[in-house]
């Protein structure tokens, strides 16, 4: 009888603890705001503050759940300020230079831009002309990641300006695949494999792209 009653017990905690496990998972609740369960997550956010470790990350969170624009802002710039080494700094950064930049607001959103290039040189959203003179400095190897190859030039530059909406830097390289010429669209540029590969992980994970790890 006791035992039944310990399996019975499991049995109502366990969907609660396997909840509160995913709710932890910082990416997967990034990737349920934008797929438009914003009220879902923000409801799980308080108890996240209290006990999540990555608090850049949950602010990051906060931020995008958050309706009021004006606060959003002042909680992208305590990420900016409060956690420059954060993972998730340069998209806080990134956010602050969208926003000054669809209101008019562009000398404040320069701004942003060169502070991206001068703090996070190796971000995707920094040019890359900053990324590529940060890795060229330390004369390392450089990895970018491909979001796309195309058999016409056309499709791949419709897709950098997609991606050029969204704030990404994507430029097009050339390669020769079998004797045809296939037009790749590639973001960023990164010293070391594991940070390239995160950062492709990063974009499936918030864009839903599939993207490969390429040797530049």
């Amino acid at each position: 009888m006791r035992y039944a009653y310990v399996f019975l017990l499991m049995a109502l905690l366990l969907p609660t603890a396997l909840r509160a496990q995913a709710g932890r998972d910082l990416q997967a609740l990034l990737h349920r705001v934008r797929a438009g369960e914003r009220e879902e997550v923000a409801r799980l956010l308080p108890s996240l503050q209290k006990t999540h470790k990555d608090k850049a990350g949950v602010l990051f969170l906060v931020a995008l759940c958050e309706e009021n624009a004006e606060k959003a802002l002042d909680i992208y710039q305590r990420i900016v300020d409060e956690h420059a080494g954060s993972a998730w700094a340069d998209d806080a950064l990134h956010r602050l230079y969208q926003y000054s930049y669809a209101v008019g607001a562009y000398r404040t959103a320069r701004t942003y831009r060169e502070r991206m290039d001068k703090e996070y040189p190796r971000s995707p959203y920094a040019s890359p002309s900053a990324a590529k003179a940060e890795t060229e400095k330390d004369g390392e190897k450089q990895y970018s990641v491909q979001v796309g190859a195309f058999s016409k030039e056309k499709d791949a530059q419709r897709r950098i300006d997609q991606l050029k909406e969204k704030g990404y830097t994507a430029y097009m390289r050339e390669k020769s695949v079998r004797g045809k010429t296939v037009y790749a669209v590639w973001l960023g540029i990164f010293p070391a494999y594991a940070q390239a590969q995160a950062f492709a992980r990063k974009l499936k994970d918030q864009q839903g792209l599939d993207a490969l790890v390429v040797r530049r």
